[in-house]
């Protein structure tokens, strides 16, 4: 063999392990099964779901529950674990998710939302409106663009 039968037998071996690798990052196995929404009920456009069924969703099939909840107008539920702000000086509130994979869900308020947001307190359930991101394995299941829905007083209070 000459030197460019060669280099046109490595390029097509490099091309096959190529294709071969793309294939394995992109198959997903359970994408053929339902089409359904995990655990949303949908009332119009907007999602209604709670933070550890929206977590839960997240920990048993990240790429099935993106498809079912990014970019879509959701109303979370759930008990604040902690209230914090940004490194854009963002007000953040995280709500419990799954507890076995330490999985939060992390909610966005726009920096006018301060004052309501400083009224919040740990352990409290609270209801918000929000646009979900997705998740990320840094901030979990993140929504921005919050706004405060209900709020119920823990007992005790």
């Amino acid at each position: 063999m000459t030197a460019r039968n060669w280099f046109v037998f490595a390029g097509m071996i490099g091309g096959l392990f190529a294709m071969i690798v793309v294939y394995g990052v992109t198959y997903d196995p359970k994408s053929p099964s339902s089409k359904q929404d995990l655990v949303a009920v949908v009332s119009g456009d907007t999602l209604r779901v709670s933070a550890k069924a929206l977590a839960g969703a997240f920990a048993k099939d990240r790429r099935r529950a993106n498809r079912a909840f990014e970019n879509r107008l959701c109303v979370v539920t759930g008990p604040i674990v902690g209230v914090d702000n940004n490194w854009l000086g963002e007000p953040v509130v995280k709500l419990e998710g799954n507890r076995a994979k330490q999985m939060v869900v992390s909610l966005i308020f726009q920096k006018a939302e301060q004052g309501y947001v400083d009224l919040l307190k740990t352990g409290e359930t609270i209801s918000v409106l929000g646009i979900c991101v997705g998740e990320e394995p840094r901030y979990g299941i993140r929504f921005k663009q919050c706004m405060l829905v209900s709020r119920a007083e823990t007992k005790g209070e």
